[in-house]
């Protein structure tokens, strides 16, 4: 799978960033025509002396691409377009963004110069289409020619091409191919790299457990922490992990706690917390303070 996915990956992710540069350049030099040239260079977060040129080496090495919102999101949109990375991340927060980005990209610069998102090779319009066309897929709506290309790494002609022979239809315009039809085609495509949902559902609980334990009181992140968990009954948990249920109900509740390290590692594990250790000493440290108070 690993030398299969690398296989995919057309160009880095380091690569997609130096364009984004040019195509942040581009915008920038339209505010200096519709606003002034010192907002525009307060934009960019670097002064340019004229804004009648292409974007200098040296000028471009100054740019903090960390500054910008669309850093941000075309980090993550990488990573789940070509499920390599933290692909988990991407979210639907992203969705709106990256599609947000993708129809407002201004075309050209101050002197005439076309933006690089335009070209047929943009690694940035590469990332963002191929993004928005997983998130498609994976919510069962029609999926372009466009679209079919990148997730399978197939030119649109040959996707065009292999669509008819198999005798597969397209609807509306621009074509599109409904999602069934779309993810069986791409799953005898030897480029396509599945959406490894089990995982990335699996890292966003790690993530979200995490968060839970790291901002709230353990009281507090314990009730949510159970709200997340599927099929999570108190009686079986009382069961499974010997623990008395008015004990585990009155420590989501607030008003019971306990310091028994083992009593706390069984609740973890039957919680599937993925850092047991950070669990047990988060309800420790809860029942500490709480004692003290007494």
């Amino acid at each position: 799978m690993i030398a299969k996915l690398e296989a995919n990956i057309p160009f880095t992710k380091e690569a997609m960033m130096e364009e984004l540069k040019e195509i942040l350049f581009i915008q920038a030099s339209q505010i200096a025509v519709v606003l002034d040239s010192d907002e525009a260079s307060r934009f960019l977060g670097v002064e340019i002396e004229s804004w009648n040129d292409t974007l200098h080496d040296d000028d471009r090495q100054k740019i903090d691409l960390k500054r910008f919102n669309i850093r941000r999101v075309l980090d993550r949109a990488y990573d789940y377009a070509f499920q390599t990375g933290a692909y988990w991340q991407y979210d639907g927060d992203d969705d709106y963004e990256l599609d947000a980005f993708n129809r407002g990209v201004t075309p050209f610069s101050f002197e005439g110069t076309r933006s690089p998102f335009l070209a047929d090779d943009s690694k940035v319009r590469h990332v963002a289409e191929m993004a928005l066309a997983r998130r498609e897929l994976e919510k069962g709506w029609g999926i372009s020619i466009r679209g079919l290309s990148l997730l399978a790494g197939m030119t649109e002609p040959a996707v065009r091409n292999s669509l008819s022979k198999e005798g597969i239809q397209t609807q509306g315009k621009p074509a599109s191919v409904e999602s069934e039809t779309a993810l069986k085609w791409l799953s005898e495509r030897r480029g396509f790299i599945p959406t490894q949902r089990e995982e990335a559902e699996t890292k966003s609980r790690e993530q979200h457990v995490d968060f839970l334990l790291g901002y709230h009181e353990f009281p507090a992140a314990l009730a949510a922490i159970v709200n997340a968990t599927p099929g999570f009954d108190l009686q079986q948990a009382s069961v499974v992990t010997k623990i008395p249920q008015d004990l585990i109900q009155g420590m989501i509740n607030g008003d019971k706690n306990t310091l028994e390290i083992d009593v706390l590692q069984r609740l973890g594990s039957q919680l599937n917390v993925p850092d047991v250790p950070k669990f047990v000493a988060k309800a420790i440290e809860h029942a500490l303070r709480s004692q003290s108070k007494d």
